[in-house]
């Protein structure tokens, strides 16, 4: 299981959240999607990596109501890079989840697993916004409102 990152300073207790994801949700990956299935140079540069406007309008928003939990399948090596790029931002969560170095499991699985964590211990998410049909397909059938991201190659 992957560890929580958690943000300093969040000390609210947690019951209900918001789960995001960040490539192709909120970070715009289209320049680096043409190095899939290569990930790390997919991942090498995503640092410079820009926001979507209209989900940071959306981001803003759901941060002051509610906790956003990332569950983002970036490899854990990627974690100071991809705090950074969240401060850099302006994007405050609660927790992140992210994949362990050597995973190998599909995206899903991950999120799956994550999610009964997190249930498990008394957190209900409201709402995610993903990108993956495997993923939305996932949280749908576990009962959650899922606004699946679609964006053109452009």
């Amino acid at each position: 299981m992957s560890r929580i990152v958690e943000k300093e300073g969040y000390k609210k207790p947690i019951v209900n959240c918001v789960i995001m994801d960040l490539d192709g949700c909120i970070a715009d990956d289209r320049r680096r999607r043409i190095h899939i299935p290569d990930w790390p140079k997919y991942y090498a540069d995503i640092l410079n990596d820009s926001v979507f406007p209209e989900q940071l309008f959306l981001w803003h928003r759901i941060q002051r109501e509610v906790p956003i939990f990332i569950f983002t399948g970036r490899p854990e090596y990627l974690h100071n890079d991809t705090k950074e790029w969240l401060r850099i931002h302006g994007l405050e969560y609660a927790k992140m989840f992210m994949r362990p170095d050597k995973s190998k499991d599909a995206t899903w699985k991950l999120k799956s697993e994550w999610l009964s964590f997190i249930q498990s211990n008394g957190v209900s998410p409201s709402l995610v916004y993903e990108d993956d049909p495997s993923c939305c397909s996932m949280f749908a059938g576990a009962g959650l409102v899922v606004h699946q991201v679609l964006r053109s190659a452009q």
